[in-house]
C-alpha cells in the first residue's frame, strides 16, 4: 500500500470515562500505526478531537457550550481535510525515498498547549509538559535564565551581513540545544538524520511550536515539524520564516 491512513481519536491518548471499550479501540489503531511504521510499511493515526462545523458536537450546542476551549481545542472539516492529505502524502514521500525511520506514525489534534492549571490532564504526568509555565518572568532566577539564552545573539546574527550558512548554522545550534534539553539528549542531533529516531513525537512538537512561538516569534505547522526529514530542513523553514517576519 502506497498509504495507510486511520482516523483514530484523541480517547486513544487521554482516555474517555464510560467508554473505556472505545477509548481502547483506539489506541490499538495508534499502536497498529505505530507497528506498521516499525516494519516498513506505509501508516499514520490521526488523532481526532472535537471538530467544530460538521457532526456529533455541531449538532449539539448544549454540548459544545459546555466545552472549555482552553482545554480541548477544535479544527474545523478544512482542517480536517488537509491533515489527512498531509498524512497520505507523508506515507507517500517516505515510502519512495524509502525513509520509513523518520516517518512519524502519530498525528494528534484537539489538545491545545499550554494547559491551565486547572486542567484534568495535568494529573497524568505525561502531559505536564503541556502546563502553562509558572515561573514569575521577573524573578532573579528567570533574569539569569534570560541573560544565557542564545536568542539575542541569534536573532542579531540573523540581521547581520552573515552569510545565508552562517545564519543556518547556527539556527541549527540553537534549535539542536533546545531539542537535547526537552528530549533529554546526551549528545547533539545530527543535522541529517530524521527527527523521529531521536524521539520527537506530536507532544514533544506542541511542545517545541509553543517554544518558538515565545522565543523567535514564529510559528510552524505541526505537520512541518513532525514531517521534517531532518533537523536541517526544519530550520531551513524556521529560518526563513524568522528572516520574513523581521523583514515585513
Amino acid at each position: 500500500l502506497d498509504f495507510f491512513t486511520l482516523l483514530s481519536s484523541i480517547s486513544g491518548v487521554v482516555g474517555q470515562k464510560g467508554q473505556a471499550n472505545y477509548a481502547a479501540g483506539n489506541a490499538f489503531q495508534d499502536s497498529f500505526a505505530r507497528f506498521r511504521v516499525a516494519q516498513g510499511l506505509a501508516a499514520t493515526a490521526v488523532d481526532l478531537g472535537v471538530i467544530e462545523d460538521v457532526g456529533y458536537i455541531s449538532e449539539r450546542k448544549e454540548i459544545a457550550a459546555r466545552l472549555d476551549i482552553n482545554i480541548w481545542g477544535g479544527i474545523r472539516e478544512g482542517h480536517l481535510h488537509r491533515i489527512v492529505g498531509a498524512a497520505i502524502f507523508s506515507d507517500t514521500d517516505h515510502a519512495h525515498e524509502n525513509q520509513t525511520e523518520s516517518k512519524t506514525p502519530q498525528i494528534i489534534t484537539g489538545i491545545p498547549h499550554p494547559q491551565p492549571p486547572s486542567a484534568p490532564l495535568l494529573h497524568d504526568p505525561r502531559f505536564h509538559p503541556l502546563a502553562q509555565p509558572t515561573t514569575d518572568p521577573t524573578s532573579p532566577s528567570n533574569t539569569n535564565k534570560d541573560a544565557d539564552s542564545p536568542i539575542p545573539a541569534l536573532l542579531a546574527l540573523i540581521s547581520s551581513d552573515a552569510s545565508p550558512a552562517e545564519k543556518l548554522a547556527a539556527t541549527v545550534s540553537v534549535i539542536n540545544a533546545h531539542f537535547m534539553k526537552t528530549l533529554g539528549l546526551a549528545e547533539p542531533m545530527e543535522p541529517a538524520r530524521p527527527l523521529a529516531v531521536y524521539g520527537l513525537d506530536s507532544l514533544a512538537a506542541v511542545d517545541f511550536r509553543s517554544w518558538l512561538r515565545g522565543e523567535l516569534k514564529v510559528t510552524v505547522g505541526m505537520l512541518e515539524v513532525v514531517g521534517a526529514k531532518s533537523l536541517s530542513q526544519l530550520c531551513e523553514r524556521i529560518l526563513g520564516k524568522v528572516v520574513a517576519a523581521r523583514e515585513g
